[in-house]
């Protein structure tokens, strides 16, 4: 069974964040901090989340993601998933 399935088998938020971990390492040759929001189309709240970051660094960098795409208004892609 190859790693990505793993993940997938077990369903688990803490697989998944540490392959994010491993392959953000390999495409950036360093450690790298990381947020992943998941959540529903078209409901409100966020479902949950899993990160690598301290709190500190973390909620600055949210915000300034969420500064940029409030600022991208009208510009920004509407992408649909079908997971």
């Amino acid at each position: 069974m190859t790693d990505t399935m793993q993940v997938i088998k077990d369903g688990s938020m803490d697989s998944l964040g540490d392959k994010i971990d491993e392959l953000l390492q390999l495409i950036y040759g360093r450690e790298m901090a990381f947020v992943l929001g998941v959540f529903e189309f078209d409901k409100e709240g966020l479902a949950t989340y899993i990160t690598n970051a301290k709190k500190e660094g973390l909620v600055e960098s949210l915000r300034e993601i969420a500064d940029k795409v409030e600022s991208a208004e009208g510009n920004f892609p509407e992408i649909k998933g079908t997971a």
